[in-house]
């Protein structure tokens, strides 16, 4: 006897959700680590680390926001969806504005659209865990 199937919105929803949780937190923790090499786009105000050399602050709030919004993707939470689709849009700006070409900008773009068709495509239903 085949196994029936699992009903419509719990687990598959709730694995795009951890998925976009922790491309989330990768991209905050990244973001933070690298924002001596990444250009600023607004002011080059920011603080030096002895490792990683001058971060913008502009760089180091947007890693901050994107592990905020993966927390409450995590949790489930309707602020995380948002924060995370507004973190989301902002990386879609910022990846065309520092890639170094067209081929370049549509790789970094591939992350931001899973995270965003995770958010907004797969989100689990308010009664499944």
């Amino acid at each position: 006897m085949a196994a029936s199937p699992e009903p419509r919105g719990t687990a598959p929803a709730s694995r795009w959700a951890t998925v976009a949780a922790v491309l989330l937190a990768l991209q905050g923790f990244t973001t933070i680590f690298y924002a001596g090499f990444i250009p600023p786009p607004v002011s080059d105000a920011g603080v030096t680390v002895p490792f990683l050399g001058h971060l913008p602050f502009v760089w180091i709030v947007l890693g901050g926001i994107a592990i905020a919004a993966a927390v409450g993707v995590m949790r489930r939470r309707t602020w995380g969806r948002y924060l995370g689709t507004a973190v989301e849009l902002l990386s879609f700006a910022t990846a065309v504005m520092a890639a170094p070409s067209l081929p370049g900008a549509a790789l970094a773009l591939v992350f931001p659209a899973i995270v965003l068709f995770a958010l907004w495509r797969r989100w689990p239903s308010p009664g499944s865990a």
